[in-house]
């Protein structure tokens, strides 16, 4: 792969099939940033559970994705281990 699209490509291999990345930056990042900060503080002040930044989502064993953002409450914070959610983060 990287010998074809090189190390700084805007692709990546999905299961065997190159598809194009979403770019990330500008005004994406300002709201995901807005949205992060709201999220972080409503959670602080009412103990309901952890949001974590680009936490990897174990999708199955050989694919793990990177969301912005995810929010676990505390009664499904055991689906938090080994570094990746092993289940879909409650958002």
């Amino acid at each position: 792969f990287v010998l074809v699209y090189g190390e700084d490509t805007e692709r990546e291999l999905i299961d065997g099939t190159v598809v194009g990345r979403m770019e990330t930056y500008g005004e994406h990042d300002r709201v995901s940033e807005w949205l992060e900060s709201i999220f972080v503080a409503f959670l602080q002040a009412r103990k309901f559970g952890t949001m974590l930044c680009a936490p990897p989502v174990k999708i199955h064993d050989r694919r793990v994705r990177r969301p912005d953002f995810a929010y676990v409450s505390r009664e499904n914070a055991r689906a938090l281990k080994e570094g990746a959610f092993h289940q879909a983060p409650d958002l």
